[in-house]
C-alpha cells in the first residue's frame, strides 16, 4: 500500500492549529518526495461550521471568515492531493469523519491527525521507511502508530517513549510539545518496530490503519453515532476481539518516534473561542457521548461478535 489517507477533522477555533499542522506536513513532504517507489498522500480534510453547533448570528466573527481563512491555510498542501468539504449542519465530529473517509477510499492506509498535534519532521519519512517494509507481505488488517509521552495510567506504558516512561501519570498535559523534533533527531538511528498486546493507541495522534480493517470495525458501527469520543475503545477492543476469532491482525508501534498532543500551548482555542456563541460545547457533546456510548458499545460488539462468529472466516 502506498497511499496514505490523512484524516482530519477541524473546528473554527482550532484552525490556529491547524496552521501549525500544516507547516509541519509541509516540512514532512521534503523528506520523502524522492522516494521511489513514492508514497501518494491524500489530505482528506473537514471544517467544521456547523449551525447545529455555533451560533453564527450571535458570534463576532462571521463564518465567512473562517471560510476564507480556511481555504487561504490548504495553499500550503501543494505537495499533495485535498479532498476537502465543508459541514453546514448537525452533530458532525472527528468521528463522523474518520468513519465517512474509510469508505472513501480503497486500498489504502489511513492516518488519523488532531489539529493541536505535534510531530517530528522526520515523521512520514519514518512511516514510509515502516511500510516500504510491509511490501509483499500478505497482512492486510494492521495498526501502526508512534509513541507518545506518559498519559494517565498504566495502560499507556505500553507505548509510552523511553524518555517519559519514568515520568509521573499525566505528564503529557505539562509536557514541552516542541522538544519532540530534537528528541527523534536525536534517537534517530534507534528507530526500531516492535509489536504490541493488547491493542493500544489514541487516535488522532497519527494512528494508521489498512483501510481493510477500519471498514470491517465501521460496519458494526450504528449508523448515527456520536460526533466524539467512542472510535479509539471500539476499534481496541474489536481487534482483539476478531484476533480470539481467528483474524491475523497486527499492531505495530514504532518506537523512538513520538508524537503528542499540545496542551500545554493550547491558549489559541480559547482566544478564537471568544469571539464565538457557542450552541453545544464540546463538554456537552462529551456528555452525551458518555450518556450513550455503553449501549452503543455493547450492541456494536454484540453484532460484530455474532456475524464474524457465523461466518467462521479465519485470517492466518
Amino acid at each position: 500500500m502506498n497511499k496514505l489517507i490523512i484524516v482530519s477533522h477541524v473546528m473554527p477555533w482550532e484552525l490556529d492549529q491547524f496552521i501549525e499542522l500544516s507547516s509541519q506536513l509541509k516540512r514532512n513532504s521534503y523528506h520523502i518526495e524522492n522516494w521511489e517507489p513514492g508514497l501518494d498522500v491524500v489530505l482528506d480534510i473537514t471544517l467544521n461550521l456547523s449551525s447545529d453547533i455555533i451560533d453564527w448570528d450571535k458570534s463576532k466573527l462571521p463564518k465567512q471568515y473562517f471560510e476564507d481563512k480556511f481555504q487561504s491555510i490548504l495553499k500550503i498542501y501543494d505537495w499533495c492531493e485535498v479532498n476537502d468539504k465543508k459541514i453546514e449542519s448537525g452533530n458532525y465530529g472527528c468521528v463522523t469523519a474518520r468513519v465517512d473517509a474509510a469508505y472513501n477510499y480503497d486500498d489504502c492506509l489511513m492516518m488519523w491527525i488532531d489539529p493541536d498535534v505535534i510531530l517530528s519532521d522526520l515523521t512520514l519519512m519514518v512511516y514510509k521507511t515502516v511500510i516500504s517494509g510491509f511490501s509483499g507481505s500478505k497482512l492486510d488488517m494492521f495498526v501502526l502508530n508512534p509513541q507518545t509521552s506518559k498519559w494517565g495510567d498504566y495502560s499507556w506504558d505500553a507505548i509510552t517513549h523511553d524518555r517519559h516512561i519514568n515520568k509521573p501519570y499525566g505528564f503529557h498535559k505539562d509536557f514541552d510539545v516542541y522538544e519532540i523534533n530534537k528528541f527523534t533527531f536525536d534517537d534517530y538511528e534507534k528507530i526500531s518496530v516492535y509489536e504490541n498486546n493488547p491493542t493500544k493507541f489514541a487516535g488522532g495522534l497519527c494512528a494508521t490503519f489498512s483501510d481493510k480493517l477500519l471498514k470491517k470495525l465501521f460496519n458494526y458501527l450504528p449508523k448515527d453515532v456520536p460526533g466524539y469520543g467512542i472510535e479509539d475503545y471500539y476499534i481496541m477492543v474489536g481487534i482483539d476481539t476478531l484476533k480470539k476469532l481467528g483474524y491475523d491482525i497486527k499492531q505495530y508501534v514504532i518506537k523512538n518516534l513520538m508524537v503528542a498532543e499540545n496542551i500545554k500551548y493550547n491558549n489559541l482555542i480559547e482566544y478564537t473561542k471568544n469571539y464565538l456563541s457557542l450552541k453545544v460545547t464540546r463538554q456537552n457533546q462529551r456528555d452525551e457521548t458518555t450518556r450513550i456510548q455503553k449501549l452503543i458499545f455493547e450492541l456494536s460488539m454484540d453484532k460484530l461478535i455474532r456475524e464474524e462468529s457465523k461466518q467462521g472466516e479465519k485470517k492466518i
